[in-house]
């Protein structure tokens, strides 16, 4: 029997990271080897074990999961990453993917789904779903700017900061869960309506709240 693929786990939920290390390592060819939930946890964890694959969340706690991104590309750029996330992948897959990740994939996939990704990336492939590769495929020979793009404006920060405001948090609750003050978070707030040509600062939390809980942008934007 070949070498099992060695998977790194980085989620901060440990309910998930549970069952999908009970799914892997019923794999022949799979097998979790760490479990990571956080930063700190990734950079103690990382350097000393040989991993071949990372499977990465976009939300975690203090920093988010394209900051991890950047830090492992930074010091481990040939060490396949695979996001595996609950947020938009209209929106997140293409950003993953500029940021240095080998594929993109949402938690509500099937297993077997989730299995093949992990495989993909491994053989030094990108992995995306059928429908979400079609759509950069078709964006990229038409040159097709449709509502996605608009968050192109965003830096890294401003998008975290939108889609928190679209789950519902305040500017305080942001400032808090990101350690940076309230005046930073109001700055940021003031860059994504300016940006996306909102009319008012209300707008920005009631568009983010349209966009978490539908998955689409308002059509007039």
């Amino acid at each position: 029997m070949s070498k099992k693929i060695q998977v790194f786990l980085i989620d901060d939920h440990p309910i998930l990271r549970h069952g999908l290390t009970l799914l892997l390592n019923q794999q022949e060819d799979i097998q979790v080897c760490l479990e990571a939930c956080n930063f700190i946890e990734v950079k103690q964890k990382l350097p000393t074990n040989n991993v071949n694959v990372i499977i990465l969340d976009l939300s975690l706690e203090e920093v988010s999961g394209l900051e991890v991104l950047k830090w492992i590309r930074e010091n481990y750029p040939s060490l396949p990453v695979l996001i595996l996330s609950m947020y938009d992948e209209n929106v997140y897959a293409e950003r993953a993917l500029r940021s240095g990740a080998n594929g993109y994939i949402s938690k509500q996939s099937p297993p077997p789904e989730i299995i093949n990704a992990i495989r993909t990336v491994h053989s030094g492939e990108i992995y995306l779903n059928h429908q979400m590769f079609s759509k950069l495929l078709s964006k990229y020979l038409n040159n097709k700017n449709d509502n996605d793009s608009l968050f192109e404006k965003l830096t890294k920060r401003e998008l975290e900061i939108f889609r928190l405001f679209g789950e519902g948090m305040t500017v305080k609750g942001i400032a808090e869960k990101l350690h940076i003050s309230v005046k930073t978070v109001e700055t940021h707030k003031l860059n994504i309506r300016e940006k996306l040509n909102f009319s008012k600062g209300e707008d920005v939390i009631r568009v983010a709240k349209i966009w978490i809980a539908t998955g689409n942008l308002p059509k007039y934007l």
